[in-house]
């Protein structure tokens, strides 16, 4: 086996695109390029700090400091969960119900095809995604939820120790992690799972499939868009960069100021 090196090189390929070419899209067509583009770029920034805020920090041993960045993941996959649910919205009404959707589904490279099909079949039947956006994503519960999770939450003998505020002098520092405890168990249960880190697998799973359709389909699209009109997409190697291994990118929640400030 051989010995693993702390990055590698990744090549970017720039496409370059001309006035004329953008502007002969219909007004449609042109913002979905824009809107699908703007959704993928979204979902892949914050699918990366979910998987970077899982990675220990071999630095930090604490319990209190292992229980907030277990706080910081939850509140980044609530916020990621949002994020890809609002991204299907986009090509749910903005794609498949418009004469654009129809015309290219033709057009579809057989990848983007059955993409679009497993979204259409996960977003159309109950699915945590939906369940957990529309609850806790964008979204405080409702008190009577509120209420309802925390009596399971304090019901749960395995949690006594858990009901704490960690504090510091500095806001930014600050971590109420009882109000997390009972967001979390309401999205377990939410989700309709009685066990916490059970359902937080479940739900990376779904995210994890549902970031990888979208992206194939967005990719899709475009291929598709450009090709009506002709357009290679000429691929042009713009740089070379040393890419960082991706279990070694830790995201902390405890932060100072470097002397001297910001």
């Amino acid at each position: 086996m051989s010995e693993l090196v702390p990055s590698e090189t990744i090549t970017i390929v720039k496409v370059p695109f001309t006035k004329q070419h953008l502007l002969a899209f219909t007004k449609e067509e042109r913002a979905l390029v824009v809107l699908l583009g703007n959704a993928a770029n979204q979902l892949t920034v914050f699918w990366k700090l979910v998987y970077f805020s899982t990675n220990e920090d071999a630095n930090q041993v604490d319990r209190s400091h292992q229980v907030v960045q277990g706080g910081q993941t939850q509140i980044l996959v609530r916020q990621t969960i949002g994020i890809a649910y609002e991204a299907y919205e986009l090509i749910r009404t903005r794609y498949l119900a418009t004469p654009v959707g129809k015309e290219f589904q033709v057009r579809l490279s057989l990848e983007g095809k059955d993409a679009l099909e497993n979204l259409k079949k996960y977003f159309g039947a109950k699915n945590l995604i939906y369940t957990i956006r529309n609850h806790f994503a964008f979204h405080h519960p409702e008190t009577v939820d509120v209420e309802s999770d925390f009596q399971s939450a304090i019901a749960d003998n395995n949690l006594d120790e858990e009901w704490n505020w960690y504090l510091t002098t500095q806001n930014i520092n600050t971590f109420y992690f009882l109000s997390d405890l009972v967001i979390s168990q309401g999205m377990a249960r939410a989700a309709g799972f009685q066990e916490i880190t059970e359902g937080h697998r479940r739900v990376m799973q779904d995210l994890n499939q549902v970031f990888s359709w979208i992206g194939t389909f967005v990719q899709a699209y475009f291929y598709a868009a450009f090709g009506k009109y002709n357009y290679d997409l000429p691929a042009v190697v713009d740089a070379r960069v040393k890419g960082t291994l991706s279990n070694q990118v830790i995201i902390p929640y405890y932060i100072v100021e470097p002397p001297g400030g910001a």
